[in-house]
């Protein structure tokens, strides 16, 4: 019996190889943590150091609402690209034999709970 996560995530995967749109609430809230969670380490970093330069670099020089709305426009840009970012992972995993080691988990809870613990922190 498959769990309610992987219930979700097979019907996105669907969606995925169907051609359809797919949109992660997870990610568009946590971001780099929803990453690190399912050790998708590049992404998170990658997504970490733009995040940081659109802080500190960018948002500065736009109006309040430009700033607002463009921070906006990169969660939902986040949401969108989580699960295709995710499925991609996944299959490549799959074809490296991971699927096949004992132990092995997709996701990481210390991770996880680390970053949000620092994200909170740093807010």
């Amino acid at each position: 019996m498959l769990s309610i996560k992987q219930q979700y995530y097979l019907k996105q995967f669907e969606k995925i190889d169907n051609g359809r749109f797919s949109f992660n609430w997870s990610a568009a809230f946590f971001g780099s943590c929803w990453f690190l969670y399912r050790k998708l380490y590049v992404e998170a970093f990658i997504l970490l150091i733009l995040r940081i330069g659109f802080v500190f670099e960018i948002q500065p020089k736009l109006s309040e609402n430009i700033g607002q709305l463009s921070s906006c426009l990169i969660e939902l840009l986040i949401a969108v690209l989580a699960n295709r970012l995710y499925y991609s992972s996944i299959k490549s995993k799959i074809q490296q034999g991971y699927h096949l080691c004992i132990g092995y988990k997709p996701t990481s809870y210390l991770l996880g709970i680390l970053s949000i613990i620092c994200m909170i922190t740093f807010l």
